[in-house]
């Protein structure tokens, strides 16, 4: 289960009539969504500032291609603050916050995902996404890679009930959402494991290594790269850290790390902690 990291964790603009639009302006979001979908009234499917935002972060995560996916992200977000105003899925409930802290964050890892997905040279990854939560990474991975399979797996049944539901309404086929004990279910034979503040190093990799296929690896998003994690890590685990990545998350100030953690027996050397 994800845990609810403070660090990771924690207006409504003028109310448009559905199907109308000043004559000459350009298209809301809402408008451009896939398929019938609600007028949102207040919420950021129609808030051009929150859709220029998404823009510019995309842009300067070198992520600009992927500005054709903005009606569905932040579609997203519209259906994560609907539900989390009765199912608590996050402690984030400022929609600009949401936008960051969530949205931002979890896109910050597709450059090193599609980086893997080249240097394995393979078109169609299989991801878990292990404690996902609300789906975060893995529905806006999976929304961003429509090619790749992502498993978002949570023991907590309106976490998975609010990822299937959103994953029907958004149309995306190659999400499989799973319910269980990450450490209970059979593999799920994935080519990258995943976590965003879901526990320890070492907790991570036992709990959810035996969802790797035998060629997989392991990438935990941490706020910190924490030399303690990395020890505890080595002591009582067959796995290290091979590689630190520092990733920067446009409208946060805070430290992002995207840490890799590779079996011992691949001969890679354990990586200093990342500077970023």
């Amino acid at each position: 289960m994800k845990s609810q990291n403070p660090e990771l964790d924690a207006r409504q603009p003028g109310i448009r009539q559905p199907g109308t639009r000043q004559s000459g302006a350009m298209p809301s979001v809402s408008d451009r969504l896939p398929g019938p979908y609600p007028v949102i009234q207040g919420g950021l499917a129609v808030d051009a500032a929150s859709e220029a935002r998404l823009n510019h972060a995309l842009a300067a995560m070198g992520l600009a291609d992927d500005q054709v996916h903005g009606p569905r992200l932040l579609a997203y977000l519209h259906h994560l603050q609907r539900w989390n105003r009765t199912y608590n899925l996050t402690a984030i409930r400022d929609p600009a916050q949401m936008l960051v802290q969530h949205l931002f964050d979890s896109l910050a890892v597709l450059p090193t995902l599609r980086e893997l997905a080249m240097q394995r040279a393979q078109r169609a990854l299989k991801i878990a996404d292990v404690g996902s939560g609300a789906g975060l990474p893995g529905i806006i991975i999976a929304l961003c890679e429509p090619r790749w399979t992502v498993v978002c797996i949570d023991a907590v049944g309106k976490k998975t009930a609010f990822m299937r539901q959103v994953a029907g309404l958004l149309g995306l086929t190659n999400v499989q959402v799973q319910q269980g004990r990450i450490e209970s279910m059979p593999s799920v034979q994935a080519d990258i494991v995943i976590s965003r503040a879901f526990a320890s190093l070492a907790d991570f990799v036992r709990l959810a290594a035996h969802h790797c296929n035998p060629d997989g690896l392991m990438l935990a998003m941490k706020g910190q790269d924490l030399p303690a994690e990395r020890e505890d890590l080595l002591q009582h685990t067959d796995w290290h850290v091979a590689r630190a990545i520092g990733l920067q998350v446009p409208e946060l100030a805070a430290q992002r790390c995207l840490l890799q953690l590779a079996p011992n027996a691949t001969g890679t050397e354990p990586m200093r902690p990342c500077d970023a």
